[in-house]
């Protein structure tokens, strides 16, 4: 039996798919097992994974219908033959030690899953580095460690960074749910919350993509009503942790990652109808939730949870004048724009994600003066 299943979901990549393959095949660590999903490419993918099959015995391709990352990986997830899966893009790729150093690590440290840091790749979405480098960090030190609320919601949700036990999927019934953008989020969420431990790698040993045509960057520069998939994700986490007993566990956690992402989704949707849609859903999630830990919640968190339940959210926006002269103003959302403007200068500004919950600063001259929960 192979001791790792790699699985790879492929559609129309053929510009990048030969770097990928190559960075598998090469592994120090030979014995694994390489499970290729065409999922009905249209270009020439196809044809260099059966040429690279004929060469290496290890590499599985199966062919199917267009259907999306998620059928192709859950489809994988059923074929692996090993006890441990690591999931790979197609565009994408591992260092050479990558297999045998995340496979000594989980092993070594009897960890549900272990994972490493990631090599941004930039072919467009350059806009997207800063913020990268500040949030997309997995592990600053290597070392084992016990999973907690707080560790999953930091964790960013990549799929490619990470080495999993077969068994813990198999038994709590986890998957990439079909049909979905962000199902990344849905998979490690209820992964996570049944698992005990994790073993950090700080060093990078995946190399991530950010390019021109990838799911990410449609997600990110052309959204449309893409963005309501991150609640219907949260409706099928909350359902994991009702089944599983894990809800007194997780409240938080769950809260938490809801305020983010309903505030995300109702951020970057388009005109009114699809805004008042993201209300819609979310009140249903919250309606079809039991909703008694709100009575510990700080009072603003309270109130827009009991807010968005009755149908009623608008996005808050704060603004502060000098002498008649607007000097700070910022929104409530996500990505919103933060800025401080003294005399018409912009002395202070913040653009894309504000990753602490209920926190807006108020500087001037780099001293701050106030801070809004």
């Amino acid at each position: 039996m192979p001791k790792i299943s790699i699985i790879i979901p492929v559609y129309n990549t053929e510009q990048y798919l030969r770097q990928c393959l190559d960075s598998i095949v090469n592994q120090t660590l030979q014995d694994i097992e390489i499970i290729c999903i065409n999922d009905g490419s249209t270009d020439g993918s196809l044809a260099i994974l059966e040429e690279y099959a004929k060469k290496d015995g290890r590499i599985v391709v199966i062919s199917k219908p267009n259907s999306g990352p998620s059928n192709s990986r859950n489809f994988g997830m059923s074929c692996a033959k090993s006890g441990y899966i690591m999931f790979l893009d197609s565009d994408d790729c591992y260092s050479r030690n990558a297999c045998l150093k995340m496979f000594e690590s989980i092993e070594r440290d009897e960890s549900d899953l272990a994972i490493c840091n990631v090599e941004m790749l930039y072919e467009t979405d350059h806009r997207l580095k800063s913020a990268d480098v500040k949030n997309i960090v997995f592990a600053r030190k290597d070392g084992k460690e016990c999973i907690s609320g707080d560790f999953i919601y930091q964790l960013p949700p990549f799929v490619t960074n990470k080495i999993c036990r077969k068994e813990i999927i198999d038994k709590y019934n986890i998957y990439f749910p079909a049909g979905l953008y962000y199902e990344d989020l849905f998979f490690w969420w209820s992964y996570m919350t049944v698992s005990k431990s994790v073993s950090l790698i700080s060093e990078k040993l995946v190399s991530y993509r950010r390019r021109l045509g990838s799911t990410m960057n449609k997600t990110l520069n052309d959204p449309g009503i893409l963005p309501l998939d991150y609640l219907k994700n949260l409706a099928l986490f909350y359902a994991h942790l009702q089944t599983y007993n894990l809800l007194k566990q997780y409240s938080d956690l769950f809260w938490k990652v809801f305020i983010n992402f309903f505030r995300l989704s109702y951020q970057r949707l388009k005109g009114e109808e699809n805004k008042s849609k993201a209300v819609e859903l979310a009140a249903s999630i919250i309606n079809a939730a039991d909703i008694s830990c709100f009575a510990n919640f700080p009072k603003p968190k309270r109130d827009l949870l009991l807010g968005i339940k009755n149908g009623k959210y608008a996005a808050r926006r704060k603004e502060f004048f000098l002498f008649g002269i607007r000097i700070y103003c910022f929104e409530n959302e996500p990505f919103a724009k933060t800025e401080l403007r003294l005399f018409g200068l912009s002395i202070y500004k913040v653009k894309y994600f504000k990753l602490k919950d209920w926190s807006s600063k108020l500087y001037v001259f780099g001293i701050c003066l106030k801070q809004y929960k």
